[in-house]
């Protein structure tokens, strides 16, 4: 248990979740469906915001900014210099909102620790690379410090403002592949544990890469899902318009070094 200590200064040994729920399937659980095209576009406008190349490719930072680009508009700001990762507004913007009821939203983005990007920035043809398959909770507990990391950054950076506080989990199948997505989905939110609500995050976003976003409100308690769906059955699925999405925006910043999440399972 947490304690009355505050959550930004526990251990990271201690668990930041709640159990897991019984599995009374997805009834009732909230999704949002989005055209896979939006990625595309979302890339193509990401491109053209100062600063979009200052975007970490191998931690994922730049697949955070392209899916909440597509969800909401380009944020405001980019971090250049040491300050919040992406920084979001409402206003002006007749687009949807999904930061909650604050005017503004500062993201701080993390990936799930792990050897694969490693493996893959030193592998030669022939290689190969062991997968361990874990369950979704078991995921989230691993990138619990990370998350803790994302919670104490942003105290730091935003402080005590009307500013909502967001952090983005980007989680790599080579390093945290969630058996629930390999034997049911679409959508997995109806198994996943409660975020304590003393962690102060106003969401939590956690993106099992490359098919279906997750996101934790702890105002309302409960996780949202969202996926991206072409227009009609012939259209290509996620799995490649997010590929196609990062081509445009790694070309878009001149980028040649490659990227770890280029990758297919056969």
């Amino acid at each position: 248990m947490l304690g009355d200590q505050k959550v930004g200064l526990v251990p990271y040994e201690t668990s930041i979740w709640g159990k897991p729920p019984v599995d009374r399937g997805p009834e009732g659980l909230n999704v949002v469906a989005m055209s896979a095209a939006a990625l595309v576009h979302a890339a193509r406008q990401l491109v053209q915001m100062p600063g979009a190349e200052k975007l970490k490719v191998r931690s994922g930072e730049h697949i955070a900014a392209i899916l909440l680009t597509a969800l909401h508009s380009l944020p405001v700001e980019v971090d250049e210099d040491g300050g919040v990762d992406l920084v979001f507004e409402r206003a002006g913007i007749q687009a949807a909102w999904p930061f909650g009821d604050s005017v503004g939203a500062a993201v701080e983005i993390k990936s799930l620790p792990g050897k694969w990007r490693k493996h893959e920035y030193n592998m030669r043809l022939g290689d190969t690379y062991q997968i361990e398959v874990q369950n979704a909770v078991q995921i989230l507990e691993l990138a619990s410090k990370k998350i803790m990391e994302a919670v104490e950054a942003l105290q730091q950076k935003v402080g005590a403002s009307a500013t909502s506080k967001n952090a983005f989990m980007i989680i790599h199948p080579m390093d945290g592949l969630a058996v629930e997505l390999i034997s049911g989905g679409p959508v997995i939110g109806h198994l996943l544990p409660a975020l304590d609500e003393r962690v102060a995050l106003d969401s939590l976003w956690v993106y099992w890469y490359p098919g279906l976003l997750s996101k934790w409100s702890q105002k309302d308690r409960n996780w949202t899902e969202y996926l991206f769906a072409g227009a009609s059955p012939d259209e290509p699925p996620l799995e490649d318009d997010i590929e196609v999405a990062e081509d445009v925006f790694l070309k878009g910043i001149g980028w040649t070094g490659g990227s770890p999440w280029r990758m297919a399972f056969s």
